[in-house]
């Protein structure tokens, strides 16, 4: 072998070419671009689920109400009453005025935004933040401070008194005779009665 320096030529080292090693790494998009119109998606399509299933159960409860406010089941009734306008229109109210709302609040109240033409709930965002409270009734004040416990307790109270509302009038419209619905009941006890 002959030495260095004798050496006349000079090797020069290279790297071994490889295909592998030649390929940029693919660019990954933000999340905003590629995860979030995804999720997006999914919600939208579980939500219009929610307000399907909500109303065909509303839908199921006020024909059953019908059915036996009538005079009990039979054939004819089951067939003809789920499709009365009496109980398509208590369907109805009685979906506006108690799954409509809950469903509306939790849009907003999870999401922060409404898209919808119930513009009123736009104002109210919430954040999900631990309060450092010690005991359950500071907990309970803080929550109260909140405006969107105001809102969901207005909108919660509103909802209550139209159902009742509703199930007060259908039960006037539906029976032939009193249904003996009056807010004061007439006692013949003066004391609790045992």
């Amino acid at each position: 072998m002959s030495s260095p320096a004798t050496s006349s030529k000079v090797r020069t080292v290279r790297a071994i070419s490889s295909k592998i090693g030649s390929k940029s790494s693919p660019l990954i998009p933000p999340a905003s671009q590629s995860y979030d119109p995804l999720v997006k998606s999914v919600l939208r399509h579980r939500l219009s689920h929610i307000f399907l299933y909500s109303a065909l159960l509303s839908w199921l409860i006020g024909s059953s109400w019908t059915i036996l406010k009538s005079g009990g089941v039979g054939l004819s009734r089951v067939v003809i009453a789920p499709f009365l306008p009496l109980t398509l229109v208590s369907s109805l109210m009685t979906w506006l005025s108690t799954a409509l709302p809950v469903v509306v609040l939790r849009k907003v109240f999870f999401t922060g935004e409404w898209n919808g033409s119930l513009a009123l709930f736009i104002a109210y965002r919430i954040s999900a933040t631990r309060t450092p409270t010690t005991s359950p009734l500071s907990s309970i004040k803080v929550s109260l401070a909140k405006t969107s416990t105001k809102a969901a307790l207005a909108v919660y109270v509103v909802s209550s008194l139209s159902v009742m509302l509703i199930h007060v009038t259908a039960a006037y419209v539906v029976e032939q005779n009193d249904p003996k619905l009056s807010l004061f009941v007439k006692s013949k006890c003066v004391f609790f009665c045992l």
